[in-house]
């Protein structure tokens, strides 16, 4: 998979950084990551890393509209990185990073995707990692 083949990504002009795809919940018992995500988010250049979230309700934790999501994130966990969209499991994008070599545990909200600053896909981490131990694999590659 290669971010560069989906539209729902041309709006962040990805080119050169090092992407984290995530998805998000409102009502998730991960949604404490949000706080993690944007430490990690204010970490790094951002001409060399960003954050790339979508908003699900696959599994009926994000029932609101993507406007609503965007404003709770911003008020609760005062998020600044981008929030492009809310999808669902027919989106292509969904399909396509679900089908990428699968976590030890079973998908959920809060999954993360790490892709390097060609587009190209590198790993994938379930929920239950704790954002820290991506922030120490990012330091490898991200001066």
């Amino acid at each position: 998979m290669n971010l560069n083949d989906f539209a729902l990504f041309d709006q962040l002009q990805l080119e050169g950084r090092w992407v984290l795809v995530v998805n998000i919940a409102a009502e998730c018992d991960y949604t404490y990551q949000l706080e993690d995500l944007e430490r990690l988010y204010q970490q790094f250049p951002r001409d060399r890393f960003e954050i790339a979230a979508f908003a699900t309700n696959i599994f009926r934790q994000n029932p609101g509209s993507i406007e609503d999501t965007r404003s709770f994130c911003e008020k609760e966990y005062n998020t600044t990185f981008p929030i492009i969209d809310k999808i669902d499991e027919d989106n292509p994008v969904w399909q396509a990073l679900e089908k990428l070599p699968p976590p030890a545990t079973r998908s959920w909200n809060y999954q993360k995707w790490l892709f390097d600053t060609r587009g190209r896909y590198l790993r994938r981490y379930s929920s239950d990692i704790p954002v820290e131990e991506i922030h120490q694999i990012l330091t490898r590659f991200i001066v």
